[in-house]
């Protein structure tokens, strides 16, 4: 009696040990875990970091260009009136104006 006692202490003991053994396999993989899931955290804060900074610089560059848009109309604009208002017309700036170079001016340089 004594001795299956023991043999049952003894089971016991060993089902303890593995559930314990168990237990730290899964806190094992738990922290694996964690800790790949920090990195991945960190990664996706550096990729919004990154896509925040390239949108910046595209919205900086696309003003830049509406900037030189505007620019470029203008100066086209004066250049067209003077070249109206002139009474020598400058045929190499009409064919740099090209679509923009009223139609009386595009006629003098199929002449």
């Amino acid at each position: 009696e004594l001795e299956k006692e023991r043999e049952t202490i003894e089971e016991e003991k060993a089902q303890v040990e593995r559930y314990k053994q168990l237990l730290l396999k899964q806190r094992d993989i738990m922290i694996a875990l964690t800790q790949r899931l920090n990195e991945r955290d960190e990664q996706i804060i550096n990729l919004q970091d990154e896509l925040e900074t390239t949108e910046k610089k595209g919205k900086a560059l696309e003003e830049k260009l509406d900037e030189k848009t505007v620019a470029l109309i203008h100066l086209q604009r004066v250049t067209i009136e003077q070249n109206v208002a002139s009474p020598v017309k400058n045929i190499e700036l009409n064919q740099a104006l090209g679509d923009w170079a009223p139609e009386a001016e595009k006629s003098l340089l199929k002449s």
